[in-house]
């Protein structure tokens, strides 16, 4: 499998790896929101995102951001099933991962 390669000096266009760094940026920022939004919810007694929606934002490219949530925010800590929901998603994206590098 052939590596990204960064466009030509002077072409238009956004290197495929910088594009995809800002993509997981964007969207951990959005999961760990999506999180904090949810653990507000569950002290308020509000309306709740469903985890399936979280895990989700996770897969989506937000791991980092729902993983910074459980370990700054302390939720869905204790939940067996998102967390190994969770699991399965960074098992995902790191075989990915390692099928786009290697």
């Amino acid at each position: 499998m052939a590596k990204a390669q960064s466009p030509p000096r002077g072409s238009p266009g956004v290197d495929v790896r910088t594009a995809l760094v800002a993509w997981v940026v964007v969207m951990s920022l959005l999961a760990f929101v999506l999180m904090a939004v949810d653990k507000w919810r569950s002290k308020k007694g509000g309306w709740r995102i469903r985890e399936r929606d979280l895990l989700l934002a996770a897969l989506m490219g937000g791991s980092l951001g729902t993983l910074a949530g459980i370990l700054i925010l302390r939720h869905k800590s204790a939940k067996p099933s998102f967390l190994a929901g969770l699991a399965g998603v960074v098992a995902l994206q790191a075989g990915a991962t390692y099928l786009w590098v290697r």
